[in-house]
Formats: structure tokens, sequence, C-alpha cells
């Protein structure tokens, strides 16, 4: 049995060009004429699925809204509600696809069981497929990039390191680097942080604490960086309130505005607004609370599957408008320990102690930083090739705690979950 322990990092680094009267949107006038842009919305590609792939994916699914619900009622109880939080689903579940490949036996098929998919073989392929096709949705207005690597500790016995080798190399594209953690530690820590810088560009800055104990690091990180179908004016942002939930003036946040179009989805505790990026591939979707409903229950009353049908019933283009949004421009940090979390998914004890190896200080860790403003992008209009069913603008303040969510349009993959209490706060509760 392949017995690897380890630490895994998964690093997602976000440029996402995106960050009253409760949820009913009121008239204004137009404040601009935003320019036109090359952007041409539903031209973006679309990820074909094979029925094996499209059970994956909605493992995938279903596995992202159950990491985000144990997530929210960790941060439910806190007592503070005056922090922001943020994970990636995404980022956690290739993270796993990866560290599957050191499992073996049972321990290999309760891990799969949290994925949600049984072969191991055909995970690892979809994992390979999304690699190749998510940078190809949107390449002239969104970047996206993902990678993987493994180091590992020679100073232990490590099993069936060929085969392991051998699979991440040919789905993961990853290399493995093989030391001695507890003779060459500094030149592990520089290979690795060489390795992230590389492959985000330069824009991430995070550490951690590489120990000479641990059996191996196994690294995914991605970075996202995108232009809205419709920009903000740099010129229009300004300083305007943000209210805690119980309406009390928090601070005042600069504040972008600029009409966008928007699809918009109403459930019972929230009203739910999409924004696109680009041509249409990738979008922000925006929960925002209905009055006297806490952030904490709004996000907990969704799931996968309504939030599939909710969407899904809205695809037809009467149900797209052009709203002016005053969304909190903002950049935070965040970082997580994760392994709890998937105890609450069906981690047990008897799993953690297979992966780790009795007595490991191994463990699984998320950070990275994301961004929600005006620059990087191009000021833009409303194209030809879809319908817009109001002509005069109305509008929707963010202006009060909300969620976000990241996703890929095709594949609904969520790439980043968050909850923004404070815009002014440049980092997230652990």
């Amino acid at each position: 049995m392949r017995t690897f322990s380890f630490l895994s990092l998964a690093v997602a680094s976000l440029l996402v060009v995106s960050c009253s009267d409760y949820n009913e949107p009121e008239v204004v006038e137009e404040q601009e004429q935003q320019e036109e842009s090359q952007c041409v919305f539903g031209t973006a590609e679309v990820i074909e699925l094979t029925p094996t792939q499209t059970q994956i994916n909605e493992a995938q699914g279903e596995f992202a809204f159950n990491f985000i619900k144990a997530f929210n009622e960790k941060t439910s109880f806190e007592g503070d509600s005056n922090y922001n939080f943020a994970i990636s689903p995404f980022g956690a579940y290739q993270q796993l696809g990866l560290v599957a490949n050191t499992l073996e036996g049972e321990s290999l098929e309760k891990l799969l069981g949290i994925l949600g998919h049984s072969s191991i073989d055909e995970l690892n392929g979809y994992n390979a497929y999304l690699i190749e096709q998510l940078p190809a949705v949107d390449p002239s207005k969104v970047s996206f990039t993902q990678a993987f690597a493994a180091w590992l500790n020679t100073d232990y016995e490590l099993h069936n390191v060929d085969a392991f080798e051998e699979t991440i190399d040919m789905y993961y594209d990853a290399p493995v680097s093989y030391k001695s953690f507890y003779n060459d530690l500094a030149t592990v820590d520089s290979e690795y942080y060489q390795w992230v810088k590389e492959k985000t560009n330069g824009t991430f800055k995070g550490r951690i604490n590489i120990l000479s104990s641990w059996k191996s690091l196994l690294t995914h990180c991605f970075v996202f960086d995108g232009k809205w179908y419709k920009s903000f004016l740099k010129e229009n942002t300004e300083e305007l309130p943000f209210y805690t939930e119980d309406g009390t003036l928090l601070a005042n946040v600069p504040t972008m505005n600029g009409v966008q179009m928007v699809e918009t989805i109403n459930t019972d505790n929230a009203v739910i607004y999409k924004l696109y990026y680009g041509d249409g591939g990738y979008s922000l979707k925006l929960l925002l609370p209905n009055e006297g409903v806490s952030l904490n229950d709004a996000v907990a009353s969704v799931d996968f599957a309504n939030w599939k049908s909710s969407w899904a019933a809205v695809k037809d283009n009467i149900y797209r408008s052009e709203l002016r949004v005053y969304l909190p421009r903002f950049e935070m940090g965040f970082r997580s320990f994760y392994m709890e979390y998937l105890a609450k998914m069906g981690m047990d004890s008897e799993v953690q102690t297979s992966l780790y190896g009795t007595g490991s200080l191994s463990t699984l860790y998320q950070h990275g930083m994301f961004c929600v403003e005006e620059s990087g992008t191009r000021v833009v209009a409303v194209s030809t090739q879809h319908s817009v069913i109001s002509n005069v603008p109305k509008v929707v303040r963010f202006d009060r705690p909300f969620a976000l969510f990241l996703e890929e349009e095709s594949t609904g993959a969520i790439l980043l979950f968050g909850k923004i209490n404070n815009p002014t706060l440049s980092s997230a509760a652990e």
C-alpha cells in the first residue's frame, strides 16, 4: 500500500476584476456612456463533457457546496461578524485528486467517496481535461492557469514512488523532486517558492514554514485574471457607506459603480446577481440576503441542487437585464487549514490516520489573495449578440454583507467562494 504522509498547500492567487434598499433595484438616470470593447457575449468556448466526465462534474459541484457549508457552519458561530472569509472549493477538489494518488485500499475508497467518484483513473482523466480546457474558455479576456508539483522526503521510506510519479506526470504534468528535508531543507524551501513565483507570475507572496519532519509536500495553485464584460470607470468610484447586518454604519468604503449586464434569481432568503467576465465564459455571482436574513443563514440555505436548477431556469435571455451596480472595491488575503472540514464531510479519524500516519504533523492548507477592482478592464457596451430587457437601468447596491461565487459557466466549477462583511479589512478570518 502506498502510505505517503503529506502536507498539501493550495495557493489561489486571484485577480478577479470585478469588487439601501433590500434587493429591490431603484430607478436612476444613466450617468455615463460606457465605451465599446471587443467583448462579444456568448462567444466563449463551452467545455464539452462525456457522460463519465459529467458524472464527475456533478460530484465536484456537490463537493463544492458541501465544502462551503462546512466552512459556513464554522464561521457562523465565531461571534464576531466583522470578518471576511474566502476558500476555493475548486482548488481543494483538484488538490485532493492529486492526494488520492498517494493512497490505496480503504483509504483511497473513502477519499474517493468524499470526492464523489469511485474510479481514481477516471478522476485523474477529468482533472487532466480541465487543466487543458479551462484556459481555453475565453483566452483573450480571461487568463486562467493552474499547476501541480510534489516534493518527496528521502529521509523516509516511500513506497511505489515510480507509479506515483508516472501517474501525476501523465495526468497533472507535475514535477516530482526527491530531497532530504533534514539535510537540504533550504533547497526544498527555495525550490518551492521559486515554483510558486513562476506559476503565479510573481503575484503571490505568501509563505509557509516547511518542516524537516514532513514526508512530502504536494501543492496545487491557480491564477485567475478576468476582465469584466462591462467595465467600471475609475472616475465613478467614490467613498460610500457600507452597513453591518443590523443597519449600523460600518465605514465609508471605495465603491465602484457602472451599468452591468446582470442575470438574477430570487430564493426564499436572498437575491443572487450574476455579472459576467469577457465573452461570458466566467461569471461572478453575488448573493445579497433578504431583509431580516443573516448572510450566514442565506448561504446555508443554498445547496447544489437548487443552485443548479435555479440558474438553468434563467438561461433564456429574457431574464438578463441592465442594472447599475454599486460594488465595493477591495483586496483581501485568506488562509485556512481545512482537514477539520473534510472530517465534517466524512473523512473520519481512521482515514486520517491512514492518510497521514500516526503522529504525523501533516495537514491540508490553502491560502491566497484576491481583489475586486476596476483596473485591467476595458469599458464596454452591451453586445448585439444578446437581448437586454431594461431600457432605464435600475440600481443594486452591495452596501451590506454579501457573498460571492466565482464560477466557470459551462462546468459550474466554483473557483472561489467568499463572504464579505467588512470591505475595509485586507485579510480574512482563518
